[in-house]
């Protein structure tokens, strides 16, 4: 059986409706419940490296330093990096850090304009001449930060903005449920592009800055990227089916791009469940840029409940899928290696 570190593990026997005399073995996992075979052959994640929480300058802020439980208790976003370090949203101290492999700080920016006034900086996004996006959820706006904190430009009227990303180009893409939109800002903070009606559409794109989607029925995941915002132009690369009996009544609960590592390969996820929330599949899968699979991996979640935080997964640039988890006062950084 898979053993994660800091979650407990606790066998049931259950009698799952629709299968009729049939009875299927479930693991918990802190509330999540996924069906024990998958959860058996899982591969469990390597951990990086852990992070004490607090205040200080190789630490990252949680719940304990959040008096006012305004945050979800863990950094925000996280952006792995070709040297294996980890740029980390310190959201709880205001500070974007870069940690190196041994979890040591190698660099820090603060927050500048809101060193007074404390802001919920939700995302984050590289920006050009080493600077940064920072999605500032409690002040509706996205700020570029300078490579010393400082803001230079400002995006104001994104206040139901959920994530961010940015393309080859040093363009950011801004995504917004609320609308199902997905907008494009160059650098000076210009609207140049605007894809209406897409709730499917990733934060992610192929070289040329086209974005990638995911959408799905019950039984079946379509992968696509749109190659023209107005009129809307698609391109289908792939498609995912669903293989469990019809009378197991398994759909998928979830499908979404992950990333996109330094060879533009695409990793995505799929989760898939029963009527009773068993969940019978968590794959994460790599693609080629043109649609063809190359690797799959069965995983099992951290089922850390944070529901404002945009990202628990992200693509390092040599092809792993990084998560995290906060535990006994240490934010740990892990990753799972596809074949």
């Amino acid at each position: 059986m898979l053993r994660v570190p800091f979650l407990t593990l606790v066998l049931l026997v259950v009698s799952i409706s629709g299968f009729a005399a049939d009875t299927v073995q479930i693991t918990t996992l802190n509330g999540l419940r996924y069906e024990a075979a998958l959860a058996s052959s899982a591969v469990a994640p390597k951990v990086l490296f852990s992070i004490p929480t607090g205040t200080g300058k190789d630490q990252v802020g949680s719940d304990k330093e959040d008096a006012k439980h305004a945050t979800e208790g863990a950094p925000y976003a996280f952006l792995p990096q070709k040297d294996l370090s980890v740029i980390v949203l310190d959201t709880v101290n205001q500070k974007i850090k870069r940690f190196s492999p041994d979890g040591k700080v190698m660099s820090e920016i603060p927050l500048l304009e809101h060193q007074d006034k404390w802001s919920l900086a939700r995302d984050l996004a590289p920006a050009p001449q080493d600077g940064f996006y920072v999605l500032c959820a409690t002040d509706g706006k996205v700020e570029r930060l300078d490579a010393n904190g400082k803001s230079v430009v400002e995006i104001e009227g994104v206040n139901d903005a959920w994530e961010f990303g940015a393309d080859p180009k040093g363009n950011l893409l801004i995504k917004n449920p609320g609308t199902n939109t997905l907008m494009r800002f160059n650098p000076a903070g210009e609207i140049i592009e605007q894809f209406e009606g897409q709730a499917d559409l990733s934060i992610f794109t192929d070289l040329d800055g086209n974005p990638y989607g995911i959408r799905f029925t019950e039984n079946t995941a379509s992968l696509f990227k749109v190659l023209q915002a107005s009129p809307t132009q698609e391109l289908a690369l792939a498609s995912f089916s669903l293989t469990f009996p019809p009378e197991k009544k398994i759909h998928y609960m979830n499908a979404r791009v992950l990333g996109v590592d330094g060879a533009t390969n695409l990793y995505l996820e799929f989760v898939a469940g029963n009527d009773d929330g068993v969940i019978f599949q968590n794959q994460i899968v790599r693609v080629a840029p043109k649609g063809e699979t190359l690797a799959k991996l069965e995983t099992v979640s951290f089922p850390f409940m944070a529901p404002d935080i945009p990202r628990h997964r992200a693509v390092t640039p040599d092809g792993k899928v990084m998560g995290f988890s906060v535990a006994y006062g240490k934010y740990l950084l892990h990753t799972y290696s596809l074949p």
